[in-house]
């Protein structure tokens, strides 16, 4: 069972080298080592709390800081996950967030116009 898995294994992994490199460039019996993927993706914001609160996703833990922004300016202090304003979010905001290796990705912009309360 065990040679089977192996087996098959070395069937997808040569699949992917040639899908990779359709002109067939790859000699036979070369082996292609496959790592973990890195990607990191765009930060998504949501709104919470009756339109009081922003929240960013960084359920992989792949963020280290934030920088809120309302009408493309930095809020000054808004460096948590979270942003609030008790009066309600009115214009747009995104998020910049540095990853764990530095990189800062801006998420979208969303326009909000909530009443307060």
């Amino acid at each position: 069972m065990k040679y089977i898995r192996l087996l098959f294994a070395s069937l997808i992994i040569t699949s992917l080298a040639y899908s990779c490199n359709p002109a067939g460039t790859v000699s036979e019996g070369t082996s292609a080592v496959l790592s973990p993927s890195t990607a990191i993706y765009k930060p998504t914001i949501s709104v919470r709390w009756s339109g009081r609160m922003l929240v960013c996703n960084n359920s992989a833990n792949t963020y280290t800081a934030y920088q809120w922004h309302l009408n493309n300016q930095a809020i000054s202090g808004a460096t948590n996950q979270y942003y609030t304003q008790e009066k309600g979010l009115n214009g747009s905001y995104f998020v910049i967030v540095t990853t764990q290796n530095g990189t800062q990705l801006s998420s979208d912009t969303l326009s909000l116009h909530t009443a307060p309360y």
